[in-house]
């Protein structure tokens, strides 16, 4: 194949299809005699320009559980703060129940310590008299290795066994 003066395709090898010019004669010099150009197969990433960034790595907000808390309250905190249906905000209030922590939302780090902030500021149970205040919350980054559904299935309480209690 050889290309034209033109930037055209000429396919043949038949020099009197290709206007009387050689296959040698067109590149100049004998096949064994032309350069070889190798392209690579995987082509090497572009530089970054400074506009790229990365993404922001993800942090877990982790509501840990207590003894002065009622699963309603966390149901009302839960749906306030995290805009989750009541059936999402009952699996968060279980799972706390169940494995003393869980993780209510995973975001980029300004707004997990936001939602840590509004937990931390909610305020007690109405329900409980002998409430002190708010529940508590950590950050975890995202690829924490910890599974929290490993504990659930294995019935574990978690930490220190404490459950958020029904009122009455």
């Amino acid at each position: 194949m050889l290309i034209g003066n033109n930037n055209t395709m000429m396919t043949s090898d038949d020099p009197a299809q290709l206007g009387g010019v050689g296959i040698d004669d067109a590149a100049g010099v004998g096949l064994a005699e032309a350069p070889m150009r190798v392209r690579p197969s995987i082509r090497p990433k572009p530089a970054r320009s400074e506009t790229e960034t990365d993404q922001p790595k993800q942090w877990h907000v982790v509501l840990m559980d207590d003894d002065e808390h009622s699963y309603e309250y966390v149901i009302v905190m839960v749906q306030t703060l995290f805009a989750k249906s009541l059936e999402e905000a009952f699996q968060i209030a279980e799972r706390v129940d169940r494995a003393g922590r869980a993780v209510c939302m995973t975001t980029h780090r300004e707004l997990a310590e936001l939602k840590q902030e509004q937990i931390h500021s909610f305020g007690g149970d109405p329900l409980i008299a002998t409430c002190q205040g708010a529940m508590s919350a950590v950050l975890e980054p995202a690829d924490f290795a910890r599974d929290d559904d490993d504990d659930e299935d294995k019935g574990r309480d978690g930490p220190g066994g404490h459950t958020p209690r029904e009122s009455s």
